[in-house]
C-alpha cells in the first residue's frame, strides 16, 4: 500500500485474519490522517449488504475530508449481484473514495478479481501465510507482541490444539501472556494447563503426523481423535498407505507423471505424496497394510479400539 498516494480500490486477501485485520487498520489510520471519518466512513458486511447501497456510499462526496473509505468484509462471499454492482463502479471510480475489500480468498478468475488488479499492482494485498511451516514462528512473534517469550515446541503443540487460525491462536497467546504476567515465558507446559482442545481434527492431521514419523506430534493428534470408533481413520491412513507404496514404485522410475496420471494428483499434493514415500522403505509400507489388516479383524472381535488403533499407528510412525 503506496504510502504517498491513495487508491481508488484495495483488495485486502488472503487467509492470515490477523494480517487482514493488521491491513485494514493501517488503511484506516492511513486514511484518518487526512481529515476526519467520522461522516466519512461506511462499512458493509457482504452476507447482509446490497450492490446499490454500497456503490451510492462510494459514490457520496466526503465532507470536511479529502476521502471516504468504504469497507466491504468478505467479498468473496459476496452474491455475484454485489460483485457486478462493484465491477461495473470500477469502470470509472470516484476519486474522493477508498474503496477497502477483505477476503480469505477471491479466485483470480472473478471479473471483480482482474478489475482491481488492472488499477495497479498495489491494488491486491496478500495476506495469505507465508506457509503452514512458517505458523510456528508466527506464533511466537505473537507472543512477542504480546510482551512474553515462548518456544517453537510451545507454539507447534498450541497449533495442534487449536487449529490454524491466526486469529484464534493470537488470542489464545493474549490470553496465556495476560495470565502470566509481561516477561514471562511460555513452554508447553503452560500451553497443555491454559489451553482448551478445540481444533476439529482433520483426517490428514493423523496421516501427516504419521508418515512424518513424528511420535510426539503423532500423540498429539490422537489426543483429539475418537479412539472408541477408529474404523473410519483406520481405512483413511490404509488409502494414505497404498498412495505411499505407488509413490514409491513411480519414484524408483522417475515417473512422476505417471503418478499424478493414475492416481488423479498434482501439484503439492503430489510433491507431498513422493515426500513422505521417502520416509520409508517399500517393506515397511507393505508391513504397515499387513497390520492394519490385523487391526481391523481385532477391532471387529472385540479387541478395545483404542488401545488397538494407537498400537498400529505408532507401529507405522516409529523407525
Amino acid at each position: 500500500m503506496a504510502e504517498n498516494k491513495l487508491l481508488p480500490v484495495y483488495l485486502i486477501d488472503g487467509s492470515d485474519e490477523v494480517k487482514r485485520q493488521f491491513v485494514l487498520d493501517r488503511l484506516v489510520k492511513r486514511v484518518s490522517s487526512l481529515g476526519n471519518l467520522d461522516f466519512n466512513k461506511d462499512t458493509f458486511n457482504s452476507a447482509d449488504a446490497e450492490g446499490p447501497a454500497i456503490v451510492n456510499a462510494c459514490e457520496t462526496l466526503p465532507f470536511a475530508s479529502p476521502y471516504r473509505l468504504v469497507i466491504v468484509k468478505d467479498i468473496d462471499k459476496a452474491a455475484a449481484s454485489i460483485q457486478e454492482s462493484l465491477v461495473k463502479y470500477l469502470d470509472n471510480p470516484n476519486p474522493t473514495t477508498v474503496l477497502a475489500l477483505t477476503s480469505a480468498k477471491l479466485a483470480k478468475n472473478k471479473k471483480l478479481y482482474k478489475v482491481i488488479a488492472k488499477l495497479g499492482k498495489q491494488t491486491i494485498i496478500d495476506c495469505n501465510p507465508k506457509s503452514k511451516k512458517s505458523l510456528p514462528n508466527q506464533v511466537v512473534r505473537y507472543a512477542e507482541a504480546a510482551g512474553v517469550s515462548m518456544d517453537l515446541a510451545a507454539a507447534t503443540d498450541l497449533i495442534a490444539m487449536v487449529g490454524e487460525s491466526t486469529t484464534r491462536l493470537d488470542t489464545e497467546v493474549k490470553k496465556i501472556a495476560l495470565a502470566l504476567g509481561r516477561g514471562a515465558h511460555i513452554g508447553r507446559k503452560e500451553v497443555h494447563e491454559m489451553v482448551a482442545r478445540t481444533a476439529e481434527v482433520k483426517p490428514w492431521d493423523l496421516t501427516d503426523a504419521m508418515f512424518e514419523r513424528d511420535p510426539r506430534k503423532v500423540e498429539m493428534v490422537l489426543k483429539r481423535v475418537d479412539l472408541n470408533a477408529p474404523f473410519g481413520s483406520l481405512s483413511y491412513a490404509v488409502r494414505c498407505v497404498r498412495e505411499l507404496l505407488y509413490a514409491k514404485g513411480y519414484d524408483r522410475r522417475n515417473d512422476r507423471a505417471g503418478f499424478a496420471a493414475d492416481l488423479k494428483k498434482s501439484g503439492w499434493l503430489e510433491d507431498k505424496c513422493f515426500r513422505q514415500a521417502r520416509n520409508f522403505t517399500a517393506a515397511e509400507l507393505r508391513e504397515a497394510l499387513i497390520s492394519a489388516a490385523d487391526a481391523e479383524k481385532a477391532l471387529k472381535t472385540g479387541a478395545d479400539p483404542a488401545i488397538t488403533f494407537e498400537r498400529w499407528v505408532l507401529g507405522v510412525t516409529v523407525r
